[in-house]
């Protein structure tokens, strides 16, 4: 294995076929530095040769992007199966219909303070328990309940006035349609309702009520707790469930511990029967007297009005049919009643298909997609478990290892996720059709249980209204899931484009943009709960939508995008310098500085990968590319990748670690030995296309040093295009100024003028040419080399400005590092310094303690001798006795001075 020299002409054949290989032919028609590296090819007996590593990595890399590119289009096919499934199973353009029609009527028609014919308040304006009753008599109940046929305003008024009449025969009061058929009713049917729905059992009566009521719940100041008891005169009824805001979709919903049922029933009962049950509700049944009735209506008032102060919140529901769409509609006007005195209202409509999930006609075309949809799904889950087979069965380590290494990933686990969630979507289907099923044999037993006595209808319809919250409660879950799997579609859609350069744009901005946007999101939001949280403090009082931090934060949101066009004269209600004061410092600090900085910081990450997705393979080209590929092979004019990847796989005994980890030279002759089939041009093209992305892994990033380089040679090519219009010049130059024959000299020389006049035409046929000849090359060299310069000039300007960006990244990052570890030594070294001082002026003081011990015991030795030259003196042996004991006694230093002075005293005696 050795290196040599490459032929570079384009005569110059490649041994051993004679004739230009792809190697050559990538020479003459690539950039400088895509030929420079295709210099670095590594040739076995005069054949390219590329490592097994770098070439099976280029041959995996193309299968992935090949298959992430084939799974764009069948990930748009799941997005539209699904999207049909889903709009033409749930219906919710006719749901709109029916509710809105609903809605539009009791908000609208069914009033209360009439004056004459013209009612001015609806539900909203209910305030008081007197209020309620007014709109349920006057407004609502004669809305839902018409037992007559309608006609307009001052009917009988106008005909007697028109036709002179003294008194006017009431109109019919029902219509026989013989167009209905010959078994029709006459109409308005009985509990009919806006002519196309019928109501189904009648209309339900529920409250909450509060749990406790007791003087001890009430609060007063904590001195002379009984006088405020005997002032206030009753007890407090807290209410648990209280909601200070307007109630939501989820607030309607849910109805805890209902309490105090009561029902109306038109089945049953008349429209008159109706109203008197109201005015039993609203009184307790106290005047029957004067109702001439001894019979109670309410069964749950006690004696008492049905709505009472411990009252929570209540309810009037009602459940229609709308026979044209086979859609059964819940209405439920509800409404809140807080202890401050407000009352809160909500109109929710709820609706369930009764065929829904049930395999009529109807279902053809859901049914239809949901089948594609599962073919689609359960392809994938195919996939899925072949390819942890295949990993399972070809690991040379444990299998969950193997799982591990090579099968865990962020795309295999959006494939999972998006499977279950739609396993999920599916068995909540099944159960939701065995609940409308459930649903559908209440309703038969309800129309059949009419004329089965009021107790019995009356259970009847109380299971109909909790088999339809069962069938509701499923609908939702199921829609709820629904809703989850498109987002699971949004991340498959961008693992496809994530395989396609130019639509991998929007990743990769996010991935290059993420550590700046990480960091200045903290400013950010930092910035805004400060804001949202002044707010609240400011104006949380008087603002509902200020009213706590959540309610401010989407206040906020809705002003950065202006969707709220009012929202400073909300603000200006309550205080004006205040609201100028935060609105300005809003808009300034978050509108126009910070949102403009984001916008620019994923604008300039945007920019970097747009200009480097330029130069890549565009998805037209991706798919020529695929397509080339597919007709090839069909032709047998090239093998599939997978077909190479699967011999290199079963020649290395299925260990794919070793086979990828294999320095091993691959040749075009060796691979047209390995691999059945494949052609020459494919093993030589798939050789040079895999070490070209081997090289351009390794190529180092671009150096301010490289740029010198380039530049360099710029100026070069420059001076050497200066010098050729110089030298022009001079040629130019001196034609032009040569000096002319003297014709005064052979003028009368005939055919010395004959032989001049030749002379010269030649010449100027020849500067002439010369000058055409010079004019053309130069032409041509200049627009040669203008055109070498500039695309020389804009590759590499293309390249120095994303690689200059990388260098100083990189250099920023060594020398923040470098200052870091520099400051860390220069602190460890103060430390040790300091600890060194320390240590020093400890070793000093001990040298001085040494010292002075020393001479101390020298001082002491001294007088011992001297001691013991006095024989027979007691007080002499007594010193030295005392001398001794002070010189290794650990306290000796506590009466040596004492010592020494007496015993200096005695020598002195």
């Amino acid at each position: 294995m050795v290196e040599i020299e490459r032929h570079k002409s384009s005569n110059s054949p490649c041994p051993p076929c004679h004739r230009p290989c792809v190697a050559q032919r990538r020479l003459r028609e690539d950039p400088p530095w895509r030929v420079h590296a295709m210099e670095k090819l590594r040739f076995r007996h005069g054949e390219l040769a590329v490592p097994q590593k770098a070439y099976l990595k280029w041959v995996k890399n193309q299968i992935d992007l090949e298959s992430a590119c084939l799974e764009l289009p069948f990930t748009i096919l799941l997005l539209l199966s699904f999207s049909a499934f889903a709009i033409f199973s749930l219906k919710q353009d006719t749901i709109f219909s029916v509710e809105h029609a609903i809605s539009e009527d009791i908000t609208h028609n069914a009033n209360f303070a009439f004056s004459e014919y013209m009612g001015h308040k609806n539900f909203e304006d209910v305030h008081s328990y007197a209020d309620f009753w007014s709109w349920l008599r006057l407004g609502f109940l004669p809305a839902v309940f018409q037992p007559a046929w309608t006609y307009s305003e001052r009917r009988p008024q106008d005909v007697a006035s028109v036709f002179d009449l003294n008194a006017v025969r009431e109109p019919n009061a029902t219509w026989q349609l013989n167009a209905l058929g010959s078994g029709s009713k006459p109409v308005p049917t009985a509990a009919e309702y806006l002519h196309f729905n019928r109501v189904v059992g009648g209309l339900r009566f529920r409250q909450q009520v509060a749990a406790s009521s007791s003087m001890g719940s009430c609060k007063f100041p904590s001195s002379n707790r009984g006088a405020f008891e005997r002032w206030y005169g009753k007890s407090c009824m807290p209410n648990v469930q209280e909601i200070a805001y307007p109630p939501e979709l989820a607030d309607a919903e849910v109805f805890n511990d209902p309490t105090k049922l009561e029902w109306m029933l038109p089945a049953l009962d008349s429209f008159e029967r109706i109203v008197e049950q109201a005015l039993d509700m609203e009184d307790g049944c106290s005047q029957l007297a004067a109702k001439n009735r001894s019979v109670c209506y309410c069964q749950s008032c006690d004696q008492w009005p049905w709505i009472r102060e411990d009252v929570q919140r209540l309810e009037v529901s009602m459940i229609t049919y709308n026979a044209h769409y086979g859609l059964l509609t819940y209405t439920g006007v509800h409404f809140w009643f807080l202890r401050g005195g407000r009352f809160h209202k909500r109109l929710e409509l709820t609706s369930v298909f009764v065929n829904s999930a049930q395999p009529v006609a109807e279902n053809t075309l859901a049914s239809a997609f949901s089948l594609i949809w599962a073919v689609l799904l359960l392809w994938v889950f195919i996939a899925e478990v072949r390819e942890i087979g295949q990993i399972v069965r070809n690991a040379d380590t444990s299998w969950y290892r193997a799982i591990l290494e090579e099968y865990i990933g962020f795309s295999n686990a959006v494939d999972w996720i998006s499977f279950i969630i739609a396993t999920v979507v599916a068995a909540i289907f099944v159960a939701l059709a065995i609940q409308t099923a459930q649903l559908q044999a209440t309703l038969r037993d309800l129309l059949l249980g009419a004329g089965n006595g009021r107790e019995a209808y009356m259970e009847l319809v109380k299971n109909f209204f909790a088999e339809y919250e069962a069938t509701y409660s499923q609908e939702s879950t199921y829609r709820l899931m629904l809703s989850a799997y498109p987002l699971m579609l949004i991340l498959r859609l961008l693992k496809s484009f994530d395989a396609q350069p130019r639509l991998a744009v929007i990743t990769e901005t996010l991935r290059e943009a993420s550590q700046d946007m990480l960091h200045f999101s903290l400013a950010l939001s930092a910035m805004v709960v400060c804001l949202c949280l002044d707010a609240v403090l400011l104006f949380g009082r008087d603002i509902e939508d200020l009213g706590n931090f959540w309610r401010a934060f989407h206040f906020a949101f809705r002003i950065i995008f202006s969707e709220d066009e009012e929202a400073f004269q909300k603000l200006e209600k309550v205080s004006r310098f205040t609201a100028y004061a935060w609105f300005t410092i809003f808009t300034v600090l978050l509108v126009i500085i910070l949102l403009n900085m984001l916008l620019a910081i994923i604008m300039d990450n945007y920019m970097i990968v747009k200009k480097r997705a330029q130069s890549l393979e565009s998805l037209p080209y991706q798919m020529s590319q695929m397509w080339r590929r597919w007709r090839m092979s069909r032709r047998k004019e090239r093998v599939k990748l997978d077909e190479i990847w699967a011999t290199f796989v079963e020649d290395a005994a299925y260990n794919r670690k070793a086979m990828c980890q294999s320095g091993r030279l691959i040749s075009p002759s060796f691979l047209m030995d390995m691999v059945p089939g494949i052609p020459s041009s494919q093993a030589e093209r798939t050789l040079v296309n895999s070490w070209m992305e081997h090289l351009k892994e390794l190529e180092p990033p671009f150096q301010v040093n490289d740029a010198h380089q380039l530049l360099s040679g710029m100026e070069a090519m420059t001076r050497k295009i200066r010098n050729g219009l110089f030298f022009a010049f001079d040629v130019v130059h001196y034609f032009d100024s040569r000096p002319a024959f003297m014709m005064s000299q052979v003028r009368d020389d005939e055919e010395a003028l004959a032989e001049f006049h030749r002379t010269a035409q030649q010449e100027v046929r020849e500067e002439e040419e010369a000058r055409a000849e010079f004019h053309r090359t130069a032409q041509e060299e200049e627009a040669d080399n203008e055109r070498s310069v500039v695309a020389f000039v804009e590759e590499q300007t293309a390249r120095l400005s994303a690689h200059v960006a990388d260098a100083l990244a990189q250099s920023m990052e060594v020398l923040e590092k470098r200052q870091a570890r520099i400051e860390e030594r220069e602190e460890s070294m103060s430390v040790a310094v300091r600890h060194m001082h320390g240590r020093l002026l400890q070793l000093q003081g001990d040298a001085k303690t040494v010292a002075r011990r020393l001479e101390k015991a020298l001082f002491i030795r001294q007088q011992i001798k001297k001691a013991s030259h006095m024989r027979g003196s007691k007080a002499g042996r007594a010193d030295a006795r005392m001398a001794k004991f002070a010189l290794w006694h650990p306290l000796h230093h506590l009466f040596i001075t004492s010592d020494s002075c007496n015993c200096s005293h005695r020598l002195g005696e």
